[in-house]
């Protein structure tokens, strides 16, 4: 139990207040959850209301936290709880944080997974989507999903040689550097080969070797 002596805004967080009680600093706020219970000089505080406090506000704090961490780009579920949990917060303040962006429609895995797909299919291939969407948590029967709604076109394949190939000549060790590349992109034999058809006759059926 501790009376509160003093109540100061933070020099450097002036969204945040420290608590003194009986004259010793005891622990900080955000400043909405001081002024949301009202607190002030002469309340007395017993250990129950701090740890409720305290747990009130690391909430609100790590759940504006995660919003500017949303700022430039989408995440997904598990980046966020990876972000969280590496600031230190509790399982609790995690699921609420997770719990809060969902409902704001911030987090939304299914979304991401649509954007990313659109975005980053043909320039690299589909095997290399689902392992990067995979690595960021997302459900495989998901990436799944919307990647079979997509194809990459012969023309995007063709771009990339185009580039790999720049001013050299089109010879077999060079043919082979292409095909690493572009396996290493994620694209499959079947869209490697007819990019390099396109490439050198502009038909699908041409031979790779």
């Amino acid at each position: 139990m501790g009376k509160i002596t003093k109540i100061e805004i933070q020099k450097y967080h002036k969204d945040r207040v420290s608590i003194f009680l009986d004259d010793v600093y005891a622990f900080s706020l955000f400043l909405e959850t001081a002024m949301k219970h009202c607190l002030k000089k002469g309340i007395d505080i017993d250990e129950n209301q701090k740890v409720q406090l305290l747990h009130e506000s690391d909430s609100r704090i790590a759940l504006d936290q995660a919003v500017k961490y949303l700022k430039d780009t989408m995440k997904t579920k598990q980046q966020m709880i990876e972000y969280v949990k590496k600031h230190g917060y509790d399982d609790n303040i995690i699921d609420y944080v997770v719990q809060k962006l969902e409902e704001y429609h911030y987090l939304d895995d299914e979304m991401y997974t649509q954007k990313y797909i659109k975005t980053y299919l043909g320039k690299v291939g589909k095997r290399k989507i689902e392992y990067d969407l995979m690595k960021k948590g997302i459900d495989k029967h998901l990436i799944e999903k919307y990647l079979s709604l997509e194809e990459v076109s012969t023309d995007q394949v063709v771009h990339l040689i185009e580039k790999k190939i720049g001013n050299n000549d089109l010879d077999q060790k060079m043919k082979e550097k292409i095909f690493r590349y572009l396996i290493g992109k994620g694209f499959s034999y079947e869209e490697i080969k007819k990019g390099m058809a396109h490439y050198q006759t502009g038909e699908e059926d041409e031979s790779w070797d």
